[in-house]
């Protein structure tokens, strides 16, 4: 019972995102669509400047490791690219899908929004949320930009609260897709 009530908060927590509907939504409820993986992002953030953490990337391209300690600031950048303003705004200017699933046997419940616009910043976001506190768990998100000569860069970022943010890009090679895996660690929360 007690799952069904929370799944009911996390319901009323998101609007309506399907493209059909969005007509029916007002502005305020369809940006805040996003508004629950922006704050939790923000709070990561947060929490990674106010201690004395060092964050370590872990890249491997093609099978060639480089490891590294990055500037506080360099990381926000980066992740301001991947949910600054633009992200915030997506709900208002793009048709997104939102599924909502439960899963008894992990304990969690995954709220999914996606879109077929090629355009939008985000083509799929997931949230993994713990039913009993509504904390979010895990935050996964896919979008494709454009790199050198117009080609297209798929990204692919999982975020693990209090841990680590790891980035997958796949870009077109000369005969193979180059694949590049980067991992910032800072490991400030629970394993």
């Amino acid at each position: 019972m007690r799952n069904l009530i929370l799944l009911g908060l996390a319901l009323a927590c998101l609007p309506n995102c399907r493209g059909d509907q969005e007509a029916t939504l007002d502005p305020a409820e369809r940006k805040s669509l996003f508004l629950p993986a922006v704050t939790f992002v923000a709070q990561e953030l947060q929490a990674i400047d106010s201690l004395p953490v060092a964050i370590l990337r872990y890249r491997n391209t093609q099978g060639r490791n480089d490891t590294a300690i990055i500037a506080k600031d360099t990381f926000r950048e980066l992740m301001e690219g991947w949910f600054g303003k633009p992200f915030a705004d997506a709900p208002t200017r793009h048709p997104y899908r939102r599924k909502i699933f439960m899963d008894a046997t992990l304990g969690r419940v995954t709220v999914s929004c996606d879109t077929d616009d090629p355009s939008a910043p985000i083509q799929r976001l997931d949230l993994l949320l713990d039913p009993e506190t509504e904390a979010i768990r895990s935050l996964y998100a896919e979008r494709t930009t454009a790199g050198p000569q117009g080609a297209a860069i798929r990204q692919k970022l999982l975020w693990s609260t209090g841990r680590q943010c790891r980035i997958t890009l796949e870009r077109p090679g000369d005969k193979a897709p180059i694949t590049e895996d980067i991992r910032y660690a800072w490991g400030i929360g629970q394993p």
